[in-house]
């Protein structure tokens, strides 16, 4: 949303009020410069490190006052001293970015500002909606999906062999899905509603359920002797002593010399016979 000028309608500032987005109070007539910029906001953090000393910002030859919104969601990405200059207004599952200054160039440098082109770009990728990789086995962890209005259909979550109905959730987040353990195998999940495919969901054991625990040698040395007839050996110590008692042990079968003597043998053999042959 960006004004087109200082002269705005009440609607404009009805419109406002309905996205408890705050609204435009007077008109600052003076050339004003960004002050401030959020650097930990996402449309800005792969962008923007850290801000020299003397940044060079944009300016505007004369912007709205935005009075303070009563929503905590609502985040102030650019800032001037006396108030916002862009503020992001979440809106169901998208968001909402309100310019307090005319873009057009006669009135400010902002679209030709470095800063420009990565705004819109991310603001543009921002109504994407990011799921986890996967869901935690044993954990109430909450599952985003789309759900239409004004529809009695139920969610279905589908594997092999297995059909669960979750417990649907709505709030200001949006519709989610809670599955109060019901899911017990990791794996691959469809959730369909009214038999169509929605989306799809994976579960996986948590980091803390993998047993890193190890036999310790004298453990490893009862179990071979237990089972003498295992073909296995038991190598301990640094990795260069390991490696080197792979080579001693790999040297005791030399077979490559009995393959020489063999050969020699043959060879002989076959000189002898082709000379009995001949006399």
């Amino acid at each position: 949303m960006i004004p087109a000028d200082s002269s705005l309608s009440g609607n404009f500032n009805d419109l406002l009020s309905r996205l408890s987005a705050g609204q435009f109070q007077a008109f600052d007539t003076a050339l004003s410069g960004i002050s401030s910029v959020n650097i930990s906001s996402d449309l800005l953090n792969s962008v923007i490190r850290k801000l020299p000393d003397n940044p060079n910002l944009p300016w505007a030859r004369g912007h709205f006052v935005l009075k303070p919104s009563s929503r905590s969601a609502v985040e102030d990405i650019l800032l001037f001293d006396n108030g916002p200059a862009l503020r992001r207004i979440p809106y169901e599952n998208g968001n909402i970015f309100l310019f307090c200054f005319d873009l057009s160039e006669s009135r400010s440098n902002m679209v030709r500002h470095s800063l420009f082109v990565p705004i819109m770009i991310n603001a543009a990728f921002s109504g994407n909606r990011k799921y986890s990789l996967y869901n935690i086995l044993g954990h109430d962890e909450l599952v985003d999906v789309d759900y239409p209005s004004g529809t009695d259909e139920v969610f279905h979550l589908k594997g092999k062999d297995m059909d669960i109905i979750p417990e649907i959730k709505r709030g200001l987040n949006g519709t989610q899905l809670q599955f109060d353990q019901q899911v017990r195998f990791p794996g691959n999940y469809e959730i369909r509603l009214s038999n169509e495919f929605v989306r799809n969901v994976s579960f996986n054991y948590g980091r803390e359920e993998s047993n890193l625990d190890c036999y310790e040698k004298e453990e490893i040395e009862d179990v071979l002797s237990e089972h003498g007839e295992l073909n296995a050996r038991l190598y301990s110590g640094e990795f260069t002593e390991v490696i080197s008692s792979l080579g001693k042990s790999a040297s005791h079968v030399a077979l490559w010399k009995y393959c020489i003597i063999l050969a020699l043998m043959f060879f002989i053999g076959e000189a002898l016979i082709l000379k009995l042959i001949k006399s």
